[in-house]
C-alpha cells in the first residue's frame, strides 16, 4: 500500500528561501510525512555549495566572482542553478533506504527510467566508480549513480539524514549555463527544447514509483512561508552558514 505524501511546486524562488524551506520540510518528514518540493531559482544564476565547500570555491574563479551563491545542508559538488529543474524530497527515515547508495540507485533508476518512457536516452552509471573531488562541480564529477545522456552527466543528488528524516537535494540538468559552458544539458545533448511541465510530471512518477508513495498537491502555508522567511535571513543569508567549511 502507498505511504500518503504531499508534492509542492514553489516556483522560483531566492536561493537562501529554497534551502530554509527544504531544512523545514526536512524536519516536518520526521513526524512521518513525505514531501517532494519542485522548484526554481529566481537569482539566477545562483550556486548552491555542497556542505564541505565555501564560498572560496567561487571566488576562486574570476569569471564566477561576485555570483550569489548558497551553501546546502547537502554534500557534493557545486551545482550552477540556472537552466535546471530543482527538487527536494523529505523522506521518513522508514520510507527510506538504510543504506546511502540503495537511495540514491532506487531514485536515480527510476528517473531515469521516466526519461526514457519521454523518449530521452538516460542511463545510470553502473560501474562503482568513487566520486572524484577534484572538480568543484558536481555536473564535471564522475560518481557511481548519475543518470547520464550520451555519457554526459545530467542528473545528480547528495543526501543528509537524521535519526527521524532524510533530505534528498537533487538537479535535472535541462539547458547550458552561460557560466558554466562546458557542461551541456538535456537541450543540448538531445538537439531540441524539453519542456519542463513534462520533466516536473516524470520525477514525481519517479519518485512515486520508487518508494511507494500516493503524492497530493499542497501549498506552503502563509505561517511556513513566515518562518521559512526568517530561517533564511538567520542562516542561509549568513556569512557564518556560506562561508563555513
Amino acid at each position: 500500500m502507498a505511504a500518503l505524501g504531499r508534492v509542492l511546486q514553489t516556483g522560483d524562488l531566492d536561493g537562501s528561501l529554497n534551502m530554509a524551506i527544504d531544512e523545514m520540510l526536512w524536519e516536518a518528514a520526521a513526524a512521518g510525512m513525505p514531501y517532494l518540493r519542485l522548484y526554481g531559482w529566481s537569482n539566477r544564476p545562483c550556486f548552491s555549495l555542497g556542505y564541505f565547500q565555501s564560498g572560496d570555491e567561487i571566488r576562486c574563479v574570476p569569471e564566477w566572482r561576485g555570483l550569489s551563491f548558497v551553501r546546502r545542508m547537502t554534500g557534493g559538488g557545486a551545482i550552477v542553478h540556472d537552466g535546471d529543474l530543482t527538487f527536494s524530497l523529505a523522506l521518513p527515515t522508514v520510507l527510506a533506504r538504510r543504506d546511502p547508495d540503495d537511495l540514491y540507485d532506487r531514485l536515480h533508476r527510476a528517473i531515469a527510467a521516466e526519461l526514457r518512457s519521454s523518449g530521452i536516452p538516460a542511463v545510470v552509471e553502473d560501474s562503482p566508480v568513487p566520486s572524484s573531488k577534484s572538480d568543484r562541480l558536481c555536473f564535471l564529477r564522475h560518481d557511481p549513480f548519475a543518470v547520464r545522456v550520451h555519457q554526459s552527466k545530467i542528473l545528480g543528488s547528495a543526501q543528509r539524514r537524521r535519526p527521524a528524516s532524510v533530505l534528498v537535494q537533487g538537479s535535472l540538468l535541462l539547458t547550458t549555463s552561460i557560466v558554466a559552458p562546458e557542461i551541456p544539458g538535456l537541450q543540448e545533448l538531445i538537439g531540441h527544447p524539453v519542456d519542463r511541465r513534462l520533466l516536473d510530471e516524470a520525477i514525481v512518477r519517479a519518485i512515486q514509483a520508487a518508494f511507494r508513495l500516493d503524492l497530493h498537491p499542497v501549498e506552503l502555508s502563509p505561517d511556513f512561508r513566515s518562518q521559512a522567511a526568517e530561517l533564511a535571513h538567520e542562516k542561509y543569508r549568513s556569512p557564518a552558514w556560506n562561508e563555513r567549511r
